[in-house]
This record gives structure tokens, sequence and C-alpha cells, in this order.
């Protein structure tokens, strides 16, 4: 019988007959897989914590016949503070949603792993706008999914300038003043809105997350991030939706 000793986030949980769950975990071994949880939602289950959204716990994991099954875990971090406010919790639950997008089956992805527990800390610890965390998460995790958008070149002429006014989501990056025309859609952009943008993609995890923005920049970062993960994932994430109608209160 394979076993699989792994570290691992839970990124979504489903109820399946009386008392037991399929939870999908992200793993430090395998990347993305689907876990069968038998009894872990009766209420005594050695399994009720370790197996809900957000808790990142050791697994001790054995293969079935067609799927993982759990047979140990041990929780390291629930992340229990984002469930004291609803706008907090919904960026957290659509950080999950947009890491199960992009991981891949069999396919680890460490640097995905760390940038995920290390944002979702900064958005329980609430030290920063959770508005500006989930636009530094959004424009990370493209990156490292191999959506890295072109900030310092202009993507149809290849010069290197100042400032590019001017993003293109198809292109997939800036466009110089002269080659504007080649993109209707194209959005103008303040200059510290790319200057946020490049900071996010050039700095590591200790640096990610020390700075502050204006509120013009923070609403055109967002604009842009939002539109670039729809055009470059395809999908339309429901729990955005969610998060800009309550977005109005904060």
């Amino acid at each position: 019988m394979q076993e699989l000793k792994t570290k691992g986030l839970v990124l979504r949980e489903v109820a399946v007959g009386e008392a037991d769950k399929i939870i999908t975990i992200f793993t430090e071994e395998q990347g993305k897989i689907s876990v069968s949880a038998r009894g872990a939602r009766k209420p005594r289950s050695r399994f009720v914590a370790g197996t809900q959204v957000f808790a990142y716990c050791d697994f001790i994991l054995y293969k079935g016949k067609n799927n993982w099954n759990l047979s140990q875990v041990e929780v390291i971090e629930t992340f229990h503070n984002l469930r004291n406010d609803i706008y907090v919790l919904s960026c957290g639950i659509y950080m999950m949603e947009l890491l199960e997008t992009v991981g891949e089956e069999n396919s680890p992805n460490e640097k995905l792993l760390k940038l995920t527990l290390y944002t979702l800390w900064k958005l329980a610890n609430g030290e920063l706008d959770p508005k500006l965390v989930l636009r530094i998460y959004e424009w990370k995790v493209m990156s490292f999914s191999g959506f890295t958008p072109e900030v310092i070149f202009c993507v149809h002429c290849g010069e290197e300038k100042e400032y590019f006014p001017f993003f293109s989501i198809p292109e997939g990056g800036v466009l110089c003043e002269e080659c504007c025309d080649i993109d209707s859609s194209a959005k103008k952009i303040l200059p510290g809105t790319l200057y946020t943008i490049h900071y996010i993609l050039s700095s590591d995890l200790k640096a990610l997350f020390q700075f502050q923005v204006s509120p013009q920049v923070l609403k055109e970062l967002s604009v842009l991030s939002q539109a670039f993960v729809g055009y470059y994932l395809d999908k339309k994430f429901k729990t955005l939706a969610f998060i800009e109608e309550l977005g109005s209160a904060y």
C-alpha cells in the first residue's frame, strides 16, 4: 500500500454521504490532490480540525484503489483569525480558489505554497489593507504560475523606457506611447501603479508586504489584476464578485 507523508494546505472541503468529506489539499510533495476523509464530519472525529479550509497540517495518506485516503493528520496552523471578519474570510476563500485553479496535480510548487501561507498569515494579522494583500497575491501567483507580465520593455516594439503609460491585458504587459494603438482596450496606468506591479514581481517574501499605496493606485491595481487573472485563467471567481460587493463597506 502506497503511503504519503506530506505537509499541505486544505483548499476545499466537500461533504460526502452522512459523515465523510472529500478535501482538496495543496501538498509539498505532489501539488494538488484530492483526499477522502472518512468520518471527518462526525463531531468527535480526530480529523475535524485538520480537514477544514485553511488548515495547514502534517498529513499521512494512503493510496486506495482510485484515490488518496486520510490516515492521520496533525494541525500546524488554522489561521483562525481569518474567520473573525466576513470580508477577510472571503478574501482567504478567494485565495484558496485561485490556488486550486493554478495548482496542478502531481506537480509540486513550493514557491506557490510558501507564498500562500505567508499571505494568509498577513491577511489574518490585519496589519495591511486586505484589498492590497489580495492584489499582491494575485500578481505573485500569476507570476509563479508562468504568467508574468512584461513591465520593463514595451511588449510590441521591445523598447525600454522610463515610463509606460499603457498596459495591455491581451498583449501581456506595458505599451509605450508610440505602440498604444495596437490594442484599443489597453488601460492607461499611473507611474505609481506600474512601479507597484514591478515591485511585487521582483520582491521576495520578506519584502513583499512592506509597502502602502494611495487609494488611486490601489483601485487601478485592482482593476488590472482582476482583468489579468480573468483573461489568462479564463475563469470568473464567484467569491471575487462577493468580495467586490462587500468592499464598498471597507
